[in-house]
């Protein structure tokens, strides 16, 4: 029998609003212990700047902190990871949210503007040199993971012709991933994009639209070629 099946209609994302999509699982976990020359610093700055920190940061090397709106709307859980080069940056009323656990790493950049929330979701990480840039809400749901150099695109530049492209301003929409999903290394998220539950993306797919709840996808753009089982897991 063919795993693949038609995404014709409706999709089926195991969600249907962002509000919908997990973002704890609502049980108890160890709080480390904070340590390390970098995490007593970033505590330091982070308490100066009215950002707010849960416990067991951890901070493993120099970080690049662009707090051109609130300071307070960017908020850490406990036991976030933030790894050497890590930029974070919020301009407007744009909002970065990290739940409980959450890993960020090497070199990967959160950028939130307008009135836009980036939120991700508990036990979640974001790939070495990784880009998320929300001029719109980005969601993604707990224990999702990407790869390295995923990029995931809210804003796009109009390009009417006649008219300089900066003085043009852009086009948004907001982009939703479920829980439990995974992207590959170099993956593109279009503006407008919606990742059901479970999701899988190959390496170097661009997702355009909306992917259904646990399929394995790949191509530009990505379509499913099968779907998880329950013994694959």
């Amino acid at each position: 029998m063919n795993d693949v099946q038609s995404t014709a209609g409706a999709v089926d994302l195991g969600w249907s609003r962002a509000a919908d999509i997990p973002m704890r699982y609502g049980t108890a976990f160890d709080i480390r212990t904070s340590a390390g020359f970098w995490t007593r610093w970033y505590r330091m700055v982070f308490a100066r700047k009215g950002i707010k920190v849960g416990r067991g940061l951890r901070v493993l090397g120099p970080l690049l902190l662009q707090v051109d709106g609130k300071p307070s709307n960017i908020q850490l859980g406990d036991n976030v990871t933030l790894m050497p080069g890590v930029h974070l940056k919020n301009r407007e009323n744009g909002r970065i949210v990290l739940h409980d656990r959450v890993t960020l790493d090497s070199n990967a950049r959160l950028v939130a503007a307008n009135d836009a929330t980036i939120e991700l979701g508990e036990n979640s990480s974001v790939g070495m040199g990784s880009i998320i840039n929300a001029g719109r809400d980005v969601i993604i749901g707990r224990g999702t993971i990407t790869a390295g150099y995923c990029y995931l695109n809210v804003s796009d530049h109009r390009f009417v012709a006649g008219v300089p492209i900066r003085a043009q301003g852009f086009h948004h929409a907001p982009i939703g991933i479920g829980e439990d999903c995974w992207l590959g290394a170099y993956v593109f998220v279009t503006r407008g994009a919606r990742i059901g539950h479970g999701a899988v993306i190959s390496a170097g797919a661009v997702v355009e639209g909306d992917i259904p709840a646990n399929a394995i996808c790949q191509g530009r753009p990505a379509a499913p070629i099968r779907f998880r089982r329950p013994q694959e897991v």
